[in-house]
């Protein structure tokens, strides 16, 4: 359902962005599909709006009757409203022609960029597995700690006295901990983190700069196995179990390969697109003021 929902937008968008057909306009020879007032879809221009589209869609339209029908009926209904839209003279608000404007150069825009700049090709194996051999500190993943915490939660605005009770807590809290129970247990039952508390305070895996400074640094310095002393950040109070921790290590080429080739097209996109600038600067100075 989302794919077609996707797949309907795409479709709207570039049919409404290139015209449609009117009565007078239409050639015999083609067969209408729809009709709203004198403006028709016809199988022709129907085709070419699908020819326009990305594979997979057109492999939706020609193998599943239901998603063509779809098309045409989402078709009736947006140019029924944008013919009742167009009567009211919306088209003639500056903001709403502004707006039309500025899609209709998207749309050019990235026909000329379509047409200068391939985007498509994708970067060799060889290339990417140079780069990566070329380039070792970038593919260096560091110290990773997993951990669980409990937060009895607390803010800039809270009284001293709710500051003092969020602390009596973490406190009472910990001495359960210490005589025996389940971290998993009470911090289902006690933590005020509603993204980890049902999964028993389980944070998952996490690397330095992804936590707030003071929960990373007792996460960091806390020995695996171990329950830190009650850590105070601009959440509140935590006590956080350190589970396992990972050396730093090189990212294996087969785990970034993917990724890597991916940037490398986009860096070479975004280059070619610098030089195509360039050179239109050339041909229509730019001048702001």
């Amino acid at each position: 359902m989302c794919n077609r929902l996707i797949f309907l937008s795409i479709f709207l968008f570039l049919f409404f962005g290139s015209g449609v057909s009117s009565a007078a306009e239409a050639l015999p020879e083609n067969e209408i599909l729809a009709k709203v007032g004198d403006k028709m879809l016809t199988l022709k221009t129907f085709t070419l709006m699908v020819e326009g589209m990305p594979p997979q869609y057109q492999a939706m339209v020609k193998n599943m009757p239901e998603v063509k029908n779809d098309l045409i009926r989402s078709w009736t209904d947006t140019t029924l409203l944008a013919e009742e839209a167009l009567s009211t003279g919306v088209d003639k608000d500056p903001v709403i022609a502004l707006k039309i404007e500025e899609m209709k150069n998207r749309i050019i825009v990235e026909t000329l960029i379509a047409s200068r700049i391939d985007t498509t090709t994708p970067i060799s194996a060889d290339e990417t597995r140079t780069y990566y051999d070329s380039h070792p500190d970038e593919f260096i993943q560091g110290e990773l700690v997993k951990a669980q915490h409990i937060l009895i939660r607390t803010s800039q605005d809270s009284s001293p006295e709710d500051q003092e009770k969020a602390k009596e807590k973490i406190n009472e809290i910990l001495e359960r901990l210490e005589a025996g129970d389940s971290f998993v247990e009470l911090a289902k039952k006690f933590s005020e983190d509603p993204g980890s508390r049902d999964k028993g305070g389980d944070l998952g895996y996490f690397g330095k700069g992804h936590m707030v400074p003071d929960f990373e640094e007792a996460a960091f310095n806390t020995a695996v196995g171990q329950v830190c002393s009650p850590v105070q950040t601009l959440y509140g109070f935590h006590l956080i179990k350190v589970n396992d921790k990972t050396e730093p290590m090189k990212i294996p080429f087969e785990k970034i390969s993917t990724k890597l080739e991916e940037t490398l097209r986009a860096e070479r996109n975004h280059k070619a697109l610098q030089e195509l600038l360039a050179e239109l600067k050339e041909k229509y100075p730019v001048t702001i003021y």
